[in-house]
């Protein structure tokens, strides 16, 4: 499991953005208020995003576009970050883009730009940008639990006839890790858990396996159990937000 430990990014630019949907609400939770460039005449835009180091991670989630690629400001010019690793993964809801860079980490006061490409005639759009330290947590046991969670509106009106409004179907994992009690499970409790509590983060449930295992959601407070001196088991689950 990877877990992208959010940091505060101070600001980001668009170089275009629509009136109604501006490029703060990309900073926003929620991944209703969007980002969009001002028209689908814009054939590629860029987003620059400052903020304070460490960082080693960042995911920009909801890309409608055709590529997206990171840059870092070195002071002088835009170069690629030593150590860059790109990886793309679809969207759960599909249509749209997750887009997780990795990359050799950055101290201090760090500008970093991404440059969105146009894909057909869509107007490029994001939902929400991230970025932080990412936590390696070794040892997830299979298999992991999958549900969905409805939250449509159900009722019975008083003619006995039944109202139902849609509303959306989100995901809720849940599995165990076994692992080092000190080396992993601790800092999950600790430098996890315990610290971002429900704040929303991106999570790669079992990277390389299957898009659907990326998941932008609210983790719950794992439980250790510490069977041993060295080695603990600890639950997770893990909420999606919609």
């Amino acid at each position: 499991m990877i877990i992208c430990k959010p940091a505060t990014i101070s600001a980001v630019t668009a170089s275009s953005e629509h009136a109604t949907y501006p490029d703060g609400n990309l900073l926003d939770a929620r991944p209703k208020l969007i980002w969009q460039a001002a028209s689908s005449a814009v054939a590629s835009a860029t987003l620059v995003l400052t903020l304070t180091g460490p960082v080693d991670t960042v995911v920009l989630l909801g890309a409608v576009a055709a590529a997206a690629t990171l840059e870092r400001w070195t002071g002088s010019a835009y170069t690629a970050p030593a150590g860059l690793v790109a990886a793309d993964y679809a969207d759960s809801f599909g249509g749209t883009m997750a887009h997780w860079w990795t990359f050799t980490a950055l101290t201090g006061s760090v500008q970093l730009r991404i440059t969105l490409a146009q894909t057909g005639s869509s107007v490029i759009s994001a939902t929400n940008l991230l970025a932080g330290n990412a936590a390696t947590i070794d040892g997830v046991e299979y298999p992991l639990q999958e549900s969905l969670v409805d939250t449509s509106i159900r009722a019975q009106l008083l003619d006995g006839s039944e109202y139902y409004k849609k509303r959306d179907i989100y995901r809720a994992f849940s599995g165990t890790i076994r692992a080092g009690r000190v080396a992993t499970v601790e800092p999950l409790l600790r430098a996890v858990c315990r610290t971002y509590g429900s704040v929303p983060m991106a999570v790669q449930i079992a990277p390389t396996v299957s898009d659907a295992f990326m998941v932008y959601g609210r983790l719950g407070m794992a439980q250790a159990s510490h069977a041993w001196p060295t080695v603990s088991q600890a639950s997770f689950d893990l909420v999606e937000v919609v």
